[in-house]
């Protein structure tokens, strides 16, 4: 079972067995659920948020502002080289679009939040363009989950609009490229 996590909005501090870690800010959601904003470093910030119906957190790493400024990727340089990139917007300007199956956004278990900040905040930037086909997958710290055929026709793959509750079936032509009308803000999303 995953480490607990605990918020305290009034220290500003993520709390787990044997760690804490100061956030930007905490914002407490319905019933205990909540957010918090984590400056990693320079140019870099999760967004982490946790459900009390979950038992891991959800983190995306973002260039600022989350969902105000580019996605971060951890790209895959090749013989064991990775480093971070920041997700450019794509042509149809939607944020959530570009970083759909390309940003760092992925669930994690609590207990290591403290280890992927700490990986984060070595890891050197690069100005290589992330794409589907150079970003860390798998199942490591800074990796995303494999796409694959399954990924995107099985009935656990969405597009997810955050605070609107509107869910969407994630087709592989929209990897990485414009979506229909309608795609305001959406980000890939394995519903659980």
């Amino acid at each position: 079972m995953a480490d607990a996590v605990t918020a305290v909005p009034g220290t500003r501090q993520l709390v787990g067995e044997g760690w804490s870690l100061r956030a930007e800010r905490i914002e407490m959601l319905q019933g205990n659920d909540w957010r918090a904003v984590i400056g990693v470093r320079r140019g870099l910030k999760l967004l982490v948020t946790w459900s009390d119906q979950g038992q891991e957190l959800d983190v995306e790493a973002w260039a600022g502002e989350p969902e105000e400024t580019e996605g971060v990727a951890v790209v895959d340089m090749g013989d064991g080289d990775i480093r971070l990139a920041p997700v450019p917007l794509c042509s149809c300007g939607e944020r959530g679009c570009g970083n759909a199956g390309i940003q760092l956004s992925k669930w994690l278990p609590g207990e290591e939040l403290p280890v992927l900040i700490e990986l984060l905040r070595e890891l050197p930037w690069t100005k290589t363009i992330p794409i589907p086909s150079n970003v860390l997958r798998g199942n490591g710290l800074a990796a995303i989950e494999d796409l694959d055929a399954d990924t995107f026709t099985s009935a656990g793959s969405y597009l997810y609009a955050p605070g609107t509750g509107e869910i969407f079936p994630l087709s592989p032509r929209h990897l990485g490229g414009p979506l229909v009308a309608g795609h305001r803000g959406r980000r890939l999303r394995r519903l659980r």
